[in-house]
């Protein structure tokens, strides 16, 4: 029991018993010092008896009092320690206790009492006292931190040695889409080397690096074949020495040939080449462009020709996306937009509008759902005609895009909306926003066939393959998985996973290469619902699979503990730097985490007090 830093070190129902005894004792006492004749220092005999009798029960339960301890100082090794800055930490500090990870005796040396640790969670069970640890070397990984939240740290980094200590990768692509790779080289010296990208039969890419400390790098290269591949990036020295080599999984799957619908108000330049385009890439495209009132002209392009005269609920299931401009749409009938708008928000049909002066201007022409259709609103540049700008989306790496014509503004960001393409200046000039199942977008790039006029097709590509991807209507029956982490997943160190499903009790089944296969249990987020979260511990390397019951399987690659040694050095360097400022802070604002002690109050004063009280009664009574 505790009453504020005072502690009674017997439980409450023993306390009570002591107090009550006590009381009766006092009573019977104190009522005999009051029928006593002689009335001289009555009162000072009366508390002589209570002290008398307190000092006996106190000497019975013992009291404790909490003091504040001194917080216990440790040092803890770690890999990459370097012994200049070891030796100098055990020159110039004093610490209890020297802990050590496994493999590091060589530091008993210069520490014979150390102490080795397998992990930060035994720290914390076997010396919970240690409360402020100097952390030598590469340090812990954040899970490894997460058992230890209460312990404040002062971390004595060591710098990385030459390899890779950060780098961005997609982990699948479509065949024919391009493969760009970046990342970060620590450890350099002056000396030029050569870093090469290879895929399973070849070279396919190389750059040159002569940077001191760190240096970024690129690599692009085109697979084309389907298939699970593990490419490999190796360094070279002038003397043609290899200095590093690293593997990267890429998953390569075959593209789903997208339904597209274009409904335009004349034939123009952009829907001719962005239709030879997707023509090209085995999508199916059905055209219908307007002649004159009720006068249509159609085309199609690997799709059976249908009738495009009227659109109906069952012309609007046959399609993914449907691609229409402000006029076309202000014109179609207003049972026709009703059935647009009901196959976006019930079937999951996307709609991409193309920029004209009936979708920038809502003061142009009012229509019915116009407001669920083109719910964008504008920063415009009324003395442009139009603007040039270079397009810049996530996950484009090719710093080489070339400028091309938009129309004169910006969409401004609003609630819901989900940006899509921004320009130089990170104005948004393609959004689209969540329309029930299906969405609604909204380009000012108006005249992108000009990248194939300039001889920059694959600029054309990339951005019709990135508006599709982010567009083109996606099976809401299907599973989607995702790797919440960038950097590659290593055997006995967390993978996390994000699922978005409509299952309502998703378990991740996983299958390894060998074919074992184990359950991953996952926790629902709170908005949106559907998305699910679970963590998953490799054991072996090699490549995986993750899938629901019936759901589509998800491919992933794990890496062997000594794969990626330097990314995971630097990610632990990270860590522990991060968790110095977090609890750092932790510590100025809650300063109650302070580790306490609570020390015995020595018998001896309870006792004295008892003889002097004692004492002062006998001498009374002969005087």
């Amino acid at each position: 029991m505790r009453w504020g830093a005072l502690v009674i070190p017997i439980d409450r129902n023993h306390l009570w018993l002591f107090l009550a005894i006590a009381l009766l004792l006092i009573f019977v006492l104190v009522r005999q010092e009051i029928r006593r004749a002689n009335r001289r220092l009555l009162a000072a005999r009366i508390s002589a008896v209570v002290i008398a009798v307190l000092s006996l029960v106190l000497m019975a339960i013992q009291p404790r009092w909490l003091v504040r301890a001194k917080p216990t100082e440790a040092l803890l090794i770690t890999p990459g320690a370097d012994s200049q800055t070891v030796q100098a930490l055990a020159d110039s500090i004093n610490v209890t206790s020297v802990f050590l990870l496994d493999g590091l005796e060589k530091w008993r040396s210069i520490f014979p009492q150390a102490q080795t640790i397998p992990d930060a969670a035994y720290l914390k069970r076997h010396h919970p006292d240690v409360r402020f640890m100097h952390v030598v070397g590469f340090g812990l990984s954040d899970f490894d931190w997460a058992e230890l939240d209460s312990l404040s740290i002062q971390p004595h980094s060591s710098p990385l040695p030459l390899g890779i200590k950060w780098l961005d990768w997609p982990r699948e692509l479509v065949v024919g889409e391009r493969l760009h790779v970046s990342g970060i080289l620590s450890g350099l010296s002056d000396e030029e080397h050569t870093l090469y990208l290879a895929d399973p039969g070849d070279v396919v890419d190389s750059v040159k690096v002569s940077a001191k400390g760190d240096a970024p790098f690129e690599f692009t290269a085109t697979p084309r074949e389907s298939g699970r591949f593990l490419y490999e990036i190796l360094m070279q020295s002038k003397d043609n020495d290899i200095l590093l080599r690293e593997k990267l999984e890429v998953n390569i799957v075959e593209p789903r040939p997208l339904k597209i619908l274009l409904l335009e108000n004349s034939v123009n330049f952009e829907t001719r080449y962005l239709k030879n385009w997707l023509g090209k890439n085995q999508n199916k495209v059905a055209i219908r462009s307007t002649i004159s009132r009720d006068r249509y002209r159609f085309e199609f392009q690997n799709h059976p020709q249908v009738d495009l005269s009227a659109l109906s609920v069952d012309l609007f299931a046959r399609f993914d996306l449907v691609i229409i401009d402000g006029r076309t749409l202000s014109r179609l009938n207003v049972g026709e937009r009703k059935t647009l708008r009901n196959a976006v928000e019930q079937k999951g049909l996307d709609v991409l509008v193309m920029p004209d002066e009936i979708a920038l201007s809502p003061r142009k022409q009012k229509f019915s759902d116009r407001e669920f259709f083109l719910n964008f609103r504008f920063e415009e540049f009324p003395e442009l005609e139009y603007r040039m700008i270079r397009p810049f989306w996530l996950g484009l790496h090719d710093s080489s895009i070339t400028k091309i014509p938009a129309e004169p503004g910006a969409i401004q960001s609003a609630w819901g909306m989900k940006p899509l393409v921004n320009d130089e200046m990170e104005r948004i000039v393609a959004a689209a926003y969540r329309r029930g199942q299906g969405q609604v977008g909204l380009s000012l790039i108006r005249d992108s066939y000009r990248w194939i006029l300039e001889g920059n097709a694959r600029h054309h590509a990339a951005y019709w393959s990135h508006i599709l991807s982010e567009l083109a209507r996606k099976n809401f029956q299907a599973d989607r998985w995702a790797n919440a982490s960038k950097q590659p997943a290593i055997v006995d160190q967390p993978v996390r996973f994000i699922l978005e499903t409509i299952s309502t009790q998703p378990i991740g089944l996983l299958t390894t290469e060998e074919g074992a296969q184990d359950s991953i249990f996952l926790r629902q987020d709170i908005v949106p619902s559907q998305r699910w979260f679970g963590t998953f511990w490799p054991k072996e390397a090699g490549w995986h699979s993750i899938a629901t019951a019936n759901g589509n399987s998800f491919w992933f690659y794990v890496y062997e503990k000594t794969d990626w040694q330097i990314i995971q050095q630097a990610q632990k360097v990270e860590a522990t730097k991060r968790f110095a400022r977090q609890n750092h802070r932790k510590r100025d604002q809650d300063d109650h985490l302070a580790a306490r002690k609570s020390v015995a109050i020595p018998l001896f004063y309870f006792f004295l007090l008892f003889l002097l009280s004692s004492a002062f009664l006998w001498i009374e009574r002969k005087l």
